[in-house]
């Protein structure tokens, strides 16, 4: 029995070539490439956005401290202006304080948590029973072109304390 070697007419051998392969790997480069780019954007996106919830935060948890403490916010115990080179006096009060006690160690204690922010600075005004608290604060950019850049930050909280 004799087995005939020969390809039938019209058939070719199957299977990739190596350019074939080569092209493939540089078109799934490139596409994972996109898709780390397309991760770090998110990922500083996230950190932006994590940035401003905690100066809302911030200035939400030092308004209902002021409005915890009448007395001492009528007495301008709580306006102050501050930033890293400015920081509050006062001690942090633990047991029974009077009220100015109470607005130097709230103060402090916001200070200290404004920290966590680059360059910040901090001012809280009085206006009749109106808080004003303003937030600056620079953070980094997030990789659209020109924004790419350190951007100055300003956040103002308003609230009527009665």
């Amino acid at each position: 029995m004799s087995v005939n070697n020969q390809p039938v007419a019209g058939s070719s051998q199957g299977g990739f070539s190596l350019i074939e392969v080569l092209v493939t790997v540089v078109i799934l480069a490139v596409g994972l490439l996109g898709v780390a780019g397309v991760q770090a954007l998110g990922l500083r996106t996230a950190n932006v956005a994590l940035e401003h919830s905690l100066v809302t935060t911030l200035a939400t948890d030092i308004a209902e401290r002021i409005r915890a403490n009448p007395i001492a916010f009528q007495a301008d115990q709580y306006v102050i202006e501050v930033d890293v080179d400015n920081p509050p006096g006062g001690n942090e009060c633990l047991q029974a304080c009077s009220t100015q006690e109470r607005a130097e160690s709230d103060i402090l204690g916001w200070y200290n948590r404004l920290l966590i922010l680059d360059q910040v600075s901090a001012e809280i005004t009085r206006n009749g029973t109106v808080a004003e608290i303003s937030i600056s604060w620079v953070e980094p950019g997030i990789g659209f072109g020109s924004d790419d850049a350190e951007q100055a930050q300003n956040f103002v909280y308003q609230t009527r304390l009665n």
